[in-house]
């Protein structure tokens, strides 16, 4: 893990120089000549860029092809980035949802009012004042996966046809396509544009939908 975590840090202090920002790069895939299933991935791909807001944030991307693998979420697979450095997809599968719940747990220390016992104006006794709510409510995990579930339907595309696909199984690889795509764009994009994104448009839509504001 330790490994991992050194060849991120790596790459992120190296990153990509052949990228391209999402408006160009859907012009330029739109221009190919794509069968059924590329154009099926390019419209998800779309979609959930307008979802994030990836252009108001300035994110950039690499490879169509490549970029697309992160909706077939078979663990094993290679993904190749722009300077020639390649990862499993599980990997980026972990390196999305540890930075997706770092990300709530963040806005967390910011929800309740401020008070002397703050840290650095971080309230670290949220959990405490999170007891009253169920189980559901206070995990980041749980949350994530209602957020991931209720705006990504049918992310993931599974080698068979959706119709048989049961609903449980779609949610899991769903979740799993989600944090790939997080930790995909986290490795060749700004470390703090991304950081913003998640807390703007993923942990305080969350924490809105717990607290209500």
């Amino acid at each position: 893990m330790w490994a991992l975590r050194n060849s991120f840090s790596i790459l992120r202090q190296n990153p990509p120089s052949r990228i391209v920002r999402w408006q160009r790069f859907y012009v330029t895939a739109s221009k190919s000549k794509l069968n059924g299933h590329q154009l099926k991935d390019q419209e998800k791909l779309q979609s959930l860029g307008r979802s994030l807001g990836f252009d108001r944030y300035g994110i950039l991307f690499g490879d169509f092809e490549e970029f697309s693998k992160c909706l077939y979420p078979k663990k094993h697979s290679v993904v190749n980035f722009p300077d020639g450095k390649a990862y499993q997809l599980a990997h980026l599968q972990i390196l999305g949802g540890s930075l997706l719940r770092l990300s709530l747990l963040r806005s967390f220390l910011e929800v309740f009012k401020k008070s002397t016992q703050d840290v650095c104006g971080l309230d670290f006794n949220y959990e405490a004042k999170m007891s009253h709510l169920s189980a559901s409510k206070r995990s980041p995990d749980m949350l994530l996966k209602h957020f991931i579930r209720g705006r990504y339907d049918r992310l993931a595309r599974l080698p068979m046809p959706e119709s048989v696909v049961p609903l449980r199984i779609q949610r899991v690889f769903d979740q799993r396509s989600f944090h790939a795509v997080i930790g995909y764009v986290s490795l060749i994009n700004d470390e703090n544009a991304v950081s913003i994104l998640l807390r703007d448009n993923v942990a305080r839509p969350v924490i809105k939908g717990v607290f209500g504001h």
